[in-house]
């Protein structure tokens, strides 16, 4: 595979259409295991976990509170959100 910087040079349509084929088969496989653990991650979020998390950041950060809640908000709200694009 070339890097980002290097030029290939391509001696047909058909070696550009296969190029075009791998990358996007690439991007979707990608887009699977993005959303493949984005799942997993969600499935093992239950509220009291999301608590006791909370807790233990809350006792060790001096960060504003709205910081760590968003910390553990957001993995679920991406869920949601991908869950109800997905339909």
């Amino acid at each position: 595979m070339t890097s980002a910087m290097e030029k290939k040079i391509y001696s047909s349509y058909d070696e550009i259409d296969r190029e075009l084929e791998i990358l996007n088969l690439e991007r979707k496989l990608h887009y699977h295991r993005m959303v493949k653990s984005l799942e997993d991650m969600g499935d093992h979020i239950t509220l009291p976990t999301l608590v006791e998390g909370f807790m233990e950041v809350t006792k060790t950060n001096k960060k504003p509170v709205w910081n760590n809640i968003f910390k553990f908000v957001a993995p679920f709200l991406i869920k949601r959100i991908f869950n109800f694009l997905s339909r």
